[in-house]
C-alpha cells in the first residue's frame, strides 16, 4: 500500500468536501431572482435568465473538471480504508487517529494518541504508541 496516500488521507477528504461545497454554492446561485416590476407595470426578470444560463454553464464545466479529481481521491481513500481495516485493532486505531481522524490537516500529535490509547501522555506511553505505529506502518505497507 502507498504511504503517501495514508499521509494525505485528510487532505484528500478535505479537498473532496471543499469542491463539493463549492459545487453546492454554484448550484444555489442558479436560482432565478424574484420578478421585478418595470416602469410600464410589466413584470420581468431582466437579464437574469442569461445570468442563470451562465451560472449553469459554469457549474457544469466545474463539475466536469472536478469529477476525475474526486473519483481519484475517493479511490485512494477507499484503498487506504480497506488496507487499514485489515490491521490488528491497536495498529488500526493508531493509523486512524494519526492520519485519518484528525480535525486538522496535520497528523494528531503523539501525546494525544498516547492519551487516547493509554489514558496518559507519559513518555512510556508515547514510546509505546510509536512502537505500535512502526508495526502498523510495516503491516500497512505490505497490503
Amino acid at each position: 500500500m502507498n504511504r503517501e496516500w495514508l499521509e494525505n488521507y485528510i487532505a484528500m477528504a478535505r479537498e473532496c468536501e471543499h469542491r463539493q461545497e463549492r459545487l453546492a454554492r454554484m448550484k444555489s446561485a442558479e436560482v432565478l431572482p424574484p420578478l421585478q416590476a418595470g416602469n410600464d407595470g410589466s413584470q420581468h426578470t431582466g437579464s437574469s435568465g442569461e445570468h442563470m444560463a451562465r451560472s449553469v454553464e459554469k457549474r457544469l464545466e466545474y463539475e466536469e473538471q472536478i469529477a476525475p479529481i474526486l473519483a481519484e481521491n475517493r479511490r485512494r481513500m477507499r484503498a487506504v480504508e480497506q488496507a487499514v481495516c485489515t490491521l490488528p485493532p491497536r495498529e488500526r486505531d493508531i493509523l486512524r487517529m494519526r492520519y485519518m481522524d484528525s480535525d486538522t490537516l496535520r497528523p494528531l500529535p503523539w501525546r494525544d494518541i498516547a492519551t487516547k490509547l493509554f489514558g496518559t501522555d507519559e513518555k512510556r506511553h508515547i514510546d509505546a504508541a510509536l512502537r505500535i505505529h512502526r508495526a502498523a506502518l510495516a503491516h500497512y505497507l505490505t497490503k
